[in-house]
């Protein structure tokens, strides 16, 4: 008995594994895609002799990522705040379970570093596998399911604003099409390396059920949609929007055995999320909670987003969902409630505070509509092709291809900043195209299908060249971002090595916090507000003030830390102090600045103010003997801060500096160092 089951179940993996034999080697190539550029990284930074840090590259795993995977790593659990020593035990507000994942790989490497490599290796392949059998479900063809997890692998926001109808939505699909990135998607923490392969595997589940009707898969379809709600607000929120759309619309189709499956699902996964919302309850009764959530720059208000981007998308999905429910509804009902429901969801995302009152940061709602778009517009894509391509004459076909490479060649040229190569390389293929049908036509053995397989091939090679030419790139920003100068990394091998886990690091430099928390096993004084820290505003305020008074700074010294545009431009990193301790609470103050200027907007702080916060430095000052309320175990003055204080330099404490050379100088703090003001 156990013999023939044995045998079965190596027959099926064997059927599987012959039946989905070229994903699988593409899923390979992913994996080495972003993976290889560790080991030729390592590599030439050994040459050099000096120390590769793969965990500062980017801006969300110096600050605050990396920093969130350490304290699993550490301590074994997920915190709220990772900065400071006095609020580590508070619970986490925002979804732990990427970081569990990735705090105990690196507890069985040995290390967040070894962690977040072998991390590239494992879940970008991961999620392009569980993309390819979504895909897959939805049409059944290995060529169109490998086509779409290779795009959103690659360059998964290509078909987000499709139709390109005007200059902005050209300009985009063009500059994403041929212009070689600095990095590929997959390749950031959490998001979407870790969260998208959870979308995707709830996506996928979802269809297969109500495709199939599998008890067994209606039951995991619940659970996973109900552990989205542990990875990421987004995709959890957007999907569960969707399905409840999904149940409205199988209800008024009189879909019975649909409803029953989706009322299932919705119902496990609303289940399975209840320790989620006992955790964010308990989150919510932390006395800082207030000041937590406007850090993170939530839109306020009852209003109906109708900025021409959100009416683009409105339309889009709109009318991607009429196409779905026509093409398919009669045929294929599954896939017609799927879609449909998926698509239609924008419409509630982007106005949820229409219920709620706030939308935080609406803008990220395109991360799960990249995905529902590329899905919808490449299954009707597919359909369409399958079912009228007969009808359409090899000589239209020669002559589209010619003017899509006269298209193309042109309209790429005039979005300007394109790599040549992959500009060149597309305008060969649809030129190639043309000569192949040319001659195929003139042999008697044209084929729209295997034509089809070969423009979905040559597609999918042509995205990972693009992946090739974009980690070349990464490796070259990376030989810069990745390493630090050696001074600099041997006081963060000192603290290391010389202090005891979980000891308070003071610095008034924004940048050797973030390296403080993210390549040792510290806490820092001056704690950042965005995700890092559950401290009030005022508490992120007073601990920078007492700080600066310790090292004797001046008020007009102080108020560069908070400069903006109407005080007078930040020149350095840590004049960017409002950014740091507020991160987007002074970005969001008006209605739909999130849409109309996302990413180029500075903090907004009037003169008055500024005037203010540098009053409160003054009170600290005023107090008589300086007081520091909070643990603080060792003083580091470096580089950045001497930068902005030349006169730091000279600064003495009664004893002398436990390390010392010429980019920090570290002391053990003492009470006695506290000065009179």
């Amino acid at each position: 008995m156990l013999h023939d089951h044995r045998k079965r179940l190596m027959r099926t993996c064997g059927n599987f594994f012959r039946r989905h034999t070229v994903a699988l080697f593409i899923a390979l190539a992913v994996a080495l895609l972003y993976g290889l550029s560790h080991p030729i990284l390592a590599g030439r930074f050994a040459k050099e002799g000096v120390e590769y840090y793969p965990t500062i590259v980017t801006k969300d795993e110096r600050y605050f990522t990396v920093a969130r995977t350490k304290g699993v790593f550490l301590y074994g659990a997920a915190s709220g705040d990772v900065a400071t020593f006095e609020h580590r035990d508070a619970p986490a507000g925002l979804p732990t379970v990427p970081h569990l994942i990735m705090g105990y790989l690196a507890r069985a490497l040995g290390s967040v570093k070894a962690a977040f490599i072998t991390a590239d290796y494992l879940f970008p392949p991961l999620a392009f596998f569980l993309l390819y059998l979504l895909m897959y479900e939805l049409s059944g063809r290995r060529i169109v399911a490998c086509s779409f997890a290779t795009l959103m692998a690659i360059s998964p926001r290509l078909l987000a604003f499709v139709p390109l109808w005007n200059d902005y939505y050209q300009s985009w699909f063009f500059t994403q099409l041929f212009r070689v990135q600095s990095r590929l998607p997959l390749d950031r923490f959490e998001d979407p390396e870790l969260t998208l392969p959870f979308f995707a595997l709830s996506l996928y589940l979802i269809i297969r059920s109500l495709n199939r009707g599998e008890r067994a898969t209606t039951t995991l379809a619940g659970i996973s949609f109900g552990v989205l709600f542990y990875i990421y607000f987004y995709y959890s929120t957007y999907l569960a929007v969707a399905l409840f759309i999904m149940l409205g619309l199988s209800l008024l189709l009189r879909r019975g055995v649909f409803v029953r499956r989706l009322a299932e699902i919705i119902g496990l996964g609303l289940f399975t999320s209840i320790p989620h919302w006992l955790n964010f309850l308990h989150f919510r009764e932390l006395p800082a909670y207030t000041d937590f959530e406007a850090r993170i720059g939530p839109e306020r208000g009852r209003y109906f987003y109708t900025y021409p981007i959100v009416l683009f998308a409105y339309l889009q999905q709109a009318v991607l969902a009429g196409a779905t429910l026509f093409l398919f509804l009669r045929r294929h009902a599954s896939r017609a409630v799927f879609l449909a429901g998926l698509l239609l969801a924008i419409f509630i995302v982007y106005n949820i505070q229409l219920l709620t009152g706030f939308n935080p940061q609406p803008d990220h709602w395109i991360k799960p509509r990249q995905i529902i778009v590329a899905l919808g517009l490449m299954t009707i894509a597919w359909h369409l092709g399958r079912m009228y391509s007969t009808r359409i004459s090899p000589k239209i076909l020669i002559a589209a291809s010619i003017l899509g490479a006269v298209g193309f060649g042109y309209k790429a040229l005039a979005a300007g900043q394109l790599d040549i190569q992959i500009v060149s390389g597309t305008v060969s293929l649809l030129l190639l195209a043309a000569a192949v049908v040319f001659f195929l036509r003139r042999h008697s053995v044209f084929q729209w299908r295997k034509i089809g397989h070969g423009a979905l091939v040559a597609a999918i090679c042509l995205l990972i060249v693009k992946g090739a030419l974009t980690q070349r790139n990464f490796i070259r920003e990376s030989m810069v971002d990745a390493r630090l100068p050696t001074p600099v990394a041997e006081s963060i091998e000192w603290l290391n090595e010389h202090t005891p886990q979980g000891s308070v690091i003071g610095t008034l430099s924004f940048e050797t916090n973030s390296l403080i928390l993210n390549l040792t096993e510290n806490n820092v004084f001056v704690a950042d507000g965005f995700l890092s820290s559950t401290s009030s505003n005022r508490e992120l305020q007073d601990r920078l003030y007492r700080l600066a008074a310790l090292m004797r700074l001046s008020p007009a010294e102080v108020g560069r830390f908070f400069a903006t545009e109407a005080t007078y431009p930040p020149k350095h990193p840590n004049e960017e102090g409002l950014s740091y301790l507020f991160a987007d609470m002074l970005r969001a103050r008006e209605r739909g600045s999130i849409f109309t200027n996302r990413g180029f907007r500075a903090p907004v702080l009037s003169k008055a103010e500024h005037q203010t916060m540098v009053a409160d430095y003054e009170v600290v000052i005023g107090e008589g003997r300086l007081t520091i309320p909070y643990k603080l175990d060792y003083i580091y003055i470096g580089t950045d801060e001497l930068t902005m204080f030349p006169e730091l330099a000279k600064i003495k404490f009664p004893d002398a500096p436990l390390f010392r050379n010429e980019a920090a100088t570290i002391w053990r703090f003492k009470s006695s160092y506290l000065p009179e003001m």
